[in-house]
């Protein structure tokens, strides 16, 4: 999920398609979209949607791991879009 803002550059998600465990990457929003206020926390806000696939509980978290520290979006001021928990 992103916070509102224009997005600028997102990194990481070309790369994870690269990764043996993704089966399909789905890109929502894409560099130059504006992500408004009203969709913020909203599954609207979603920057992509990941299936991953993995044979133990431990890979799974790696991926989900992984997954969540490189990919990144940044507004035009260069902050970090990503929504954290």
């Amino acid at each position: 999920m992103l916070c509102p803002g224009k997005i600028a550059k997102i990194e990481g998600l070309v790369e994870l398609n690269n990764e043996s465990h993704v089966l399909y990457c789905m890109d929502r929003l894409h560099e130059g979209d504006v992500v408004p206020e009203k969709f913020y926390q909203t599954e609207k806000s979603a920057l992509a949607r990941i299936w991953i696939a993995a044979d133990k509980a431990e890979n799974l978290e790696r991926l989900s791991s992984k997954i969540r520290s490189e990919i990144r979006a940044y507004d035009e001021n260069g902050k970090d879009m990503i929504y954290s928990i």
